[in-house]
């Protein structure tokens, strides 16, 4: 889905990488499995309570919200798991 909308507002995608790039800007599109290891400076966690919970270990949600070293953004419609909720005070 986010590569057909990235398609769609004229981002193009070079062959054989998971890159997209508009206007000098580059944006990587990867599956969690893929970005395990890595790290940038933004990256954007999209629906995270469509993530597969894992009993008595962190998971692919922690990999996602673990790999920014600047900026982390979390986009959602549903309502957040548990361990990520803003807290109420």
């Amino acid at each position: 889905a986010v590569s057909n909308l990235l398609r769609k507002r004229g981002w193009a995608k070079p062959v054989l990488t998971d890159s997209w790039i508009l206007a000098g800007r580059t944006v990587v599109v990867l599956l969690v499995d893929d970005a395990r290891g890595l790290e940038f400076d933004g990256v954007v966690v999209t629906e995270p309570a469509d993530f597969p919970e894992n009993v008595g270990r962190q998971g692919v949600l922690y990999t996602s919200l673990t790999r920014a070293t600047q900026d982390l953004a979390v986009i959602h419609s549903k309502p957040l798991p548990r361990g990520i909720r803003p807290s109420s005070r």
